[in-house]
Parts: structure tokens; sequence; C-alpha cells
């Protein structure tokens, strides 16, 4: 009867060691996916601010830049605000998205987001690499200073 409760307790132990062993590998490959994806919010000092989220993926050579362009503060979508990355132009849709694929190697750039009556903001310097997918959400504030008065005559 000994040996028998003996064999039940190592079992017990060897189970729970089994769990322990599981629940370390889940929280190690957990921790490796989240390595690969960096998050940060940004403000800005024109009251506006961005939001990056970077992810490599080695099975591509190009890199992918996506994103929304929102009002901050009613967090509508802005249709046609101008995105700016290094030399390429984009457009957002009617949802504020838009989308960009560069082929190009590794580089930093600067990113910037405009509309009318909204004031505009740029990234940080970011570091890309062929094979990142890059998202870049920004929120924008309305411009409230005043417009200078531009009148002028034209003289023959």
């Amino acid at each position: 009867m000994e040996t028998s409760l003996r064999k039940k307790e190592k079992m017990q132990v060897v189970k729970a060691l089994k769990t322990t062993v599981m629940l370390l590998l889940l929280s190690i490959i957990t921790s490796a996916c989240e390595s690969s994806v960096t998050r940060e919010f940004e403000s800005t000092y024109n009251l506006g601010g961005y939001e990056i989220t970077l992810h490599h993926n080695d099975s591509h050579k190009f890199v992918k830049i996506q994103g929304y362009v929102r009002d901050k503060f009613s967090n509508e979508a802005i249709e046609k605000a101008s995105i700016k990355i290094g030399c390429y132009n984009a457009l957002t849709d009617r949802n504020g998205l838009y989308s960009v694929q560069l082929k190009s190697g590794t580089d930093k750039l600067f990113i910037s987001c405009n509309y009318i009556g909204y004031r505009e903001i740029e990234t940080k310097s970011l570091a890309i690499e062929p094979g990142d997918d890059l998202t870049v959400n920004f929120f924008l504030a309305e411009d409230d200073r005043p417009i200078n008065n531009c009148e002028g005559r034209i003289t023959p």
C-alpha cells in the first residue's frame, strides 16, 4: 500500500512539473512574439499625436507603411489628408486610411501628415528596413491659430 501511495505522489509531482514547464515555455514563446512588435504613442508639440506599431516580417523584401488619420477630439476619420513619406505622397480614403509600399533598403525617414484646418504632424526619425510592416496612425488637432490677413493691392 505504501508503494502505491508513493507512486501517486510521484505522479502528481511529475504532473505539476510538466504543467510548470509548459507554462514557462508558453511565457517564453509569448514574450518572443511580443518583442517583434513595438507600439508607442507620441504626443506632439502641436496638440496632436501619432501611434506607431512596428512588426518585422521576413517573408517580403519591401516596406509596408499604413495607418489612418483621425480628428484627435472627435475621433472622426479625415478624408484626403496628405501623408508624406520621404519623397512619396499619399492621400487618405473616405475612411481616413492610407497604405504605401516602398521598395527600399535600410533607411531613416520622417512621415508627415497634414490637412487644411488642422496642425501638421511629423514623426520622429524612423529607421526602416526591408520586411518592416509599419502602422502609423495620426491624430490631428484643429488649427485654431488666426489666419494672417493676406489682403494686398495689385497695381498696374
